[in-house]
């Protein structure tokens, strides 16, 4: 639908019937625009998910764990973390006990593999993995599965986990030889987390992120679908977290060491099994209603048409994965 009521709905619905299938397009691109200063959802709006209580907003449950466990079965991602995990311990050194931190570390997976790792590669007691989250849910988690693990992790590397905002950490200055941070960034202000980041690092220590880069974009049999969807979410102008954090750590002082850039594609059936339920998207249908870039009618109409393309086959999302890894150059 165009329009909130079921009269003008009608003329409206036949007389586009009546015109190429691109200007009914123009005409909902246009509403969308005029509906609001900015039409879009924001940055801060999408991630809020992650804040404490923030997944039960407009009356659906986004299972984080679950999302996040989704999100590991995607083989592109898995062999990112891979490639970034391998990097990370040629960064490290092993005459002696290291430092690393983990940023929006979510489960907690990476902290133990890492752990793990570290302790298979250097053999010096007093390492130490930790573990930074600011959602309640993850650190409970995290700390469960710590007890659970524990006999099994290296005697010589301690893992512990922290529940903090990572642009207002409480650690000491000059503490970690490396943090790193895995799809997290885009849910942070950018600088402040850098920022910290750099104070904590020792100088010469490192930072490896893997983070989310624009790709091509977003594509699907319904046009109508693919354009409305493009014009809901947040502009990928800037390139995306990846880029703006390439730039940034360059800002701070920061060498880059690598930044590989690598495509990731998800069609119809992936964007499905990541979103069980379709909680997402129901949630940010109703996200769209409250800030009124479209009305409860056409929010329903997105979703339907939405699954059905999925189940279809009929879309797919061009994506990118940004692994960056740097210097802190600070003496």
């Amino acid at each position: 639908a165009v329009v909130s009521t079921q009269s003008t709905f009608f003329f409206f619905f036949l007389r586009f019937t009546l015109l190429p299938a691109h200007h009914f397009l123009r005409y909902q691109l246009d509403r969308m625009a005029s509906s609001s200063p900015d039409p879009r959802l924001t940055r801060e709006e999408l991630s809020a998910v992650w804040k404490d209580g923030g997944n039960t907003k407009f009356g659906v449950k986004l299972d984080l764990i679950n999302h996040l466990l989704q999100q590991r079965k995607v083989r592109e991602w898995v062999l990112l973390k891979e490639k970034m995990l391998t990097k990370i311990l040629e960064l490290l050194p092993t005459d002696r006990p290291v430092q690393v931190l983990e940023i929006g570390c979510g489960l907690g997976i990476d902290v133990f593999d890492l752990a793990t790792r570290i302790g298979q590669v250097n053999k010096h007691p007093g390492s130490r993995v930790v573990g930074l989250d600011f959602n309640t849910d993850m650190i409970n988690y995290c700390n469960g599965c710590l007890q659970e693990k524990q006999s099994s992790l290296p005697q010589n590397v301690t893992v512990e986990f922290i529940k903090e905002d990572a642009t207002a950490m409480s650690l000491p200055d000059q503490t970690f030889d490396l943090v790193r941070s895995d799809i997290a960034l885009q849910h942070m202000n950018i600088p402040l987390t850098l920022s910290q980041v750099k104070r904590v690092l020792r100088p010469n220590g490192h930072y490896a992120c893997l983070e989310g880069a624009a790709g091509a974009g977003f594509f699907c049999k319904d046009d109508y679908v693919a354009t409305v969807y493009k014009n809901m979410i947040p502009s990928l102008a800037d390139g995306g977290p990846g880029v703006r954090a390439f730039f940034e750590l360059q800002k701070l002082g920061f060498t880059i060491l690598s930044d590989d850039y690598n495509g990731i594609a998800q069609r119809g059936a992936d964007l499905k099994a990541a979103d069980p339920g379709w909680i997402k998207l129901e949630g940010m249908g109703k996200l769209v209603v409250d800030k009124k870039i479209l009305t409860k009618e056409e929010s329903e109409d997105f979703i339907a048409r939405y699954k059905k393309a999925a189940d279809e086959d009929g879309m797919l999302m061009l994506g990118a994965g940004q692994l960056i890894t740097d210097r802190n150059n600070e003496s």
